[in-house]
């Protein structure tokens, strides 16, 4: 079954479900799954993520109705029958005008938004935090040059006209996919959030001076 590039989230319902930071988790590692030819079962995404199978049913099976996962193909171990799973996109993208057919305020609109934000950055923090405790724990205190991995963290405030901000964010999918379609055999799994929005409170006006 063919993984889309990108879906863009259009309906409340399905926001809202991406507003769970372990539904979020879930489909991280879903994904990462699929990147490496494995499609995976609850019982794998269970053991990935250090949580009984029990507790993951639920989410698992809101992530398939709302289309977000999808059955790949299934299995029959000891009668039962035994799902595996595969992402329904590679990137997931979100209306900002999602709610605006629904009878909820905007500020209930812009809450679940933030939500599903937050719920992204805060798994991307932990998958973080576990690897610096990772590599704490199971390598030397300095390595040499040639063994370190690249990292990259950093800010940067840009001040584009419409038009720019729509060709960078142009540019910067073509670059990620030209990376994901390298699938390097034994390679790291790399992270990679980001966050790219206007900054309306930063924003400055013309005074009459500059005019």
């Amino acid at each position: 079954m063919k993984i889309d590039e990108e879906y863009t989230i259009t309906e409340l319902e399905t926001l809202k479900v991406i507003g769970d930071p372990l539904r979020v988790q879930i489909l991280e590692f879903v994904g990462m799954a699929c990147e490496s030819g494995r499609l995976p079962t609850v019982k794998q995404i269970s053991d990935a993520l250090e949580l009984p199978a029990n507790k993951l049913y639920y989410h698992v099976n809101l992530l398939e109705k709302h289309d977000l996962i999808r059955v790949a193909e299934t299995q029959i171990v000891s009668g039962i029958i035994e799902k595996h799973y595969q992402i329904r996109a590679k990137r997931l993208l979100v209306d900002l005008n999602v709610a605006g057919t629904d009878n909820i305020s905007r500020d209930e609109k812009m809450e679940l938004t933030l939500a599903s934000v937050r719920s992204m950055f805060d798994n991307a923090y932990q998958n973080i935090e576990k690897s610096f405790q990772y590599r704490y724990k199971n390598t030397p205190e300095e390595l040499p040059e040639d063994k370190k991995n690249p990292m990259h963290y950093g800010q940067s405030i840009l001040q584009l006209s419409p038009t720019q901000g729509k060709e960078f964010v142009t540019e910067m999918n073509a670059l990620t996919k030209k990376y994901e379609d390298l699938k390097t055999a034994g390679g790291i799994t790399f992270g990679l959030t980001v966050a790219f929005n206007p900054n309306y409170h930063l924003s400055t006006t013309q005074t009459e001076d500059a005019k």
